[in-house]
């Protein structure tokens, strides 16, 4: 699982992925969670589940406590800490909760893993159009764009998506 979501703010969103490693760990599923982070680092929660944090910059826009993966960490295809533990976990399913950067890391695994490659999951927790309202502005542009942005970029990053509501699907 890779998520930008995670980070000391995000109460509900931590107590959701924490839940999931507890069931992970219950029952000897492996699972690893990729979250930015101050510095790189590895949690260990049991046998079969971890939390590998990447060292990653605050967000250069919008709120400042988020930490964000950039494109920078997976370009080019292939190379850094994120393909690394790709190559090296070799996950049945990789689900990505972000969508303004590591939904293209998710393009790149359907682009290069031509044979065995995971299934994709995008997990929407937040509407765009919300937060694009919320930092840029409100009306029909910041609408008309967030369609344009999930409906010709990332609904097609993802062979299934997840929503956390009727109102976020």
């Amino acid at each position: 699982h890779l998520t930008n979501a995670y980070h000391e703010h995000s109460g509900g969103i931590r107590t959701m992925y924490h839940a999931l490693l507890q069931y992970a760990e219950r029952h000897g599923r492996r699972m690893t969670l990729v979250v930015p982070g101050r510095d790189d680092r590895v949690e260990r929660r049991g046998h079969f589940t971890r939390i590998v944090h990447v060292r990653a910059p605050r967000s250069p826009i919008a709120d400042g406590r988020y930490r964000m993966l950039l494109p920078h960490r997976f370009l080019p295809p292939g190379t850094g800490q994120l393909w690394r533990l790709l190559d090296e976990d070799r996950p049945d399913v990789v689900e990505v909760c972000d969508k303004y950067s590591l939904c293209f890391l998710a393009g790149l695994i359907r682009r290069r893993r031509r044979h065995r490659r995971p299934a994709l999951v995008g997990l929407s927790c937040e509407r765009m159009d919300d937060n694009v309202e919320a930092f840029l502005g409100a009306g029909v542009a910041a609408r008309r764009f967030s369609r344009a942005v999930i409906g010709r970029v990332y609904i097609g990053m993802f062979d299934v998506h997840l929503a956390n509501s009727e109102y976020t699907a």
